[in-house]
């Protein structure tokens, strides 16, 4: 119940942030790999690395480690990608947890499950989870992509939170992001 009440206050704070945005071009490829000693990612061009300090700034909670925003707003809104983490009492395989995430967001107000795919990320099989929900009942509907994993007793959520329609654009942008998550630092790091 209290990972439940987690998740669906970092949803709609992610909400929040998605209301707040600029304008700029974008494309479907990798631009830039972001790697910040924990978490890593592809961020195809258009999409930048929103400062700590502004998470603070708008209420996002401590779990929320990362960020990212597309600089072109799509049907009004503005779509992110955070990144949050979870101390775990007990070891847990990367799938278990992944399937976890899925079974607690999938009792959000509004939840209807678009599509969900095996994906590889570390060398462990888990699942990018698509689906729709509201859970700000003042808010509209969006469409949520989200891929959850472990490392070291620690469960990292990779969400990101678009329109209910997205262009196929977006959509490839988002699930670049998503497919390019590592919990593994390259060999040069770079940010």
């Amino acid at each position: 119940m209290e990972r439940m009440k987690r998740i669906v206050s970092v949803l709609a704070l992610t909400v929040i942030l998605a209301a707040c945005g600029g304008t700029s071009s974008t494309a479907t490829v990798c631009k830039e790999q972001y790697w910040d000693g924990t978490i890593g990612t592809c961020l195809p061009a258009g999409w930048s690395i929103v400062p700590r300090e502004k998470l603070a700034e708008r209420g996002l909670p401590e779990e929320v480690i990362a960020a990212f925003q597309r600089g072109e707003t799509i049907s009004g809104q503005t779509p992110v990608l955070l990144v949050t983490k979870e101390a775990l009492t007990q070891d847990v395989k990367p799938k278990d947890y992944s399937d976890a995430s899925i079974r607690s967001v999938s009792a959000l107000p509004s939840y209807k499950l678009i599509d969900s795919r095996d994906e590889d990320i570390d060398g462990d099989k888990v699942q990018i989870h698509i689906y729709t929900a509201q859970p700000v009942s003042s808010e509209p509907a969006r469409r949520f992509y989200q891929l959850s994993t472990v490392k070291n007793k620690v469960g990292y959520t990779f969400t990101a939170l678009a329109p209910v329609s997205v262009p196929s654009a977006l959509d490839t942008e988002i699930l670049t992001m998503l497919k390019a998550a590592t919990l593994k630092g390259p060999s040069s790091s770079s940010k």
